[in-house]
């Protein structure tokens, strides 16, 4: 069966002006960051391009612009529709925004398609995505450089199962985040409860740790939290994960830590995470283990790590909201 694939936008087969980017230092461009850790890539693989060259059984058209009605035109007759977006960054500077370059472009699409609708975004960092519930499926890829295409294509068509979990949250509206600085002196006033932990108790768009697959995993308590440990560990605990769904696939379970309320502390704190590649059908125990410096915090009046006193609240999930087994230590 022959899929007919209609991608929309220029972010689809977006371009590498190289001369561009030897001119400027800090330029960047949707496959690599600006600034001076930048790598420019001589001839980088677009989503396109990466599709075509996918050996899929695809009939593929595209409409390279980012008008509505021409994106439109080219749905007809597609079983599905790709809608490609991106932005930008670069050192030095902060973002003016957290829109994509296609923001309008992207929700007209969406808003006007009768075929399921997959937006495919090559991002910097954490971006607007309030047009989410219209589209069937989105997907993310931090800027990727030179094959980005290829990546892509093996992620679209099956050959590659997605496990990457987000480094960031992307929120709801820019109003939740801090705002961006030109000056040369930016006061941040946000102290301990900086990047994804200011969102606690917020509405988000994607939470910090999301990432879904193409298959599905199971939790389950293998050995709950105790302070019986031994190798001058406070707290140790394992857990079952199971692939029940139908593809192999990788986990990252993930640890968070909720310190009793005395310690002053932001309510939830990452303390551990792996990465498990489990094939479908199979299982694996994966074991956290705590640290008295993971279960301390800095007293400035002494310059040292204390442990507080009281109840740790535990908790393990595929993401920061996805919290699948809980428990607590007392100490």
């Amino acid at each position: 069966y022959q899929r007919r694939v209609h991608g929309v936008g220029t972010a689809c087969d977006a371009p590498n002006d190289i001369n561009a980017l030897l001119a400027k230092w800090d330029l960047g461009n949707y496959y690599s960051i600006g600034g001076s850790g930048r790598v420019i890539s001589i001839n980088p693989v677009s989503i396109l391009n990466g599709l075509k060259s996918s050996g899929a059984n695809l009939t593929i058209k595209t409409s390279i612009s980012d008008d509505v009605n021409a994106a439109k035109n080219a749905m007809n007759g597609a079983n599905i529709v790709i809608v490609c977006a991106a932005t930008t960054s670069t050192e030095n500077e902060d973002r003016a925004n957290l829109l994509l370059d296609q923001d309008s472009f992207v929700d007209g699409v969406l808003s006007a398609a009768q075929i399921p609708s997959v937006v495919l975004l090559n991002t910097p960092g954490a971006v607007l995505t309030n047009w989410a519930s219209k589209a069937t499926a989105i997907a993310n890829m931090f800027l990727a450089g030179q094959e980005t295409g290829n990546a892509w294509a093996d992620v679209l068509i099956g050959k590659v199962n997605p496990s990457g979990k987000l480094p960031v949250t992307f929120p709801v509206s820019e109003s939740d985040t801090i705002p961006p600085c030109s000056q040369l002196y930016c006061e941040y006033t946000e102290k301990l409860v900086v990047g994804w932990k200011r969102f606690i108790g917020k509405p988000v768009q994607f939470p910090f740790g999301h990432g879904l697959s193409y298959t599905k995993f199971d939790y389950e308590w293998v050995q709950q939290p105790t302070t019986t440990c031994g190798k001058n560990l406070i707290a140790c605990m394992s857990i079952r994960l199971n692939n029940s769904g139908g593809v192999d696939g990788a986990e990252v379970p993930q640890l968070y830590v909720a310190f009793p309320e005395s310690a002053g502390e932001p309510p939830l704190q990452l303390k551990g995470f792996s990465k498990v590649f489990i094939p479908k059908g199979g299982d694996s125990v994966v074991s956290f283990e705590l640290s008295q410096r993971d279960l301390s915090v800095y007293e400035e009046s002494t310059s040292s790590w204390v442990k507080p006193s009281g109840d740790f609240g535990i908790s393990i999930g595929s993401s920061s909201r996805d919290i699948r087994l809980k428990g607590f230590i007392s100490l």
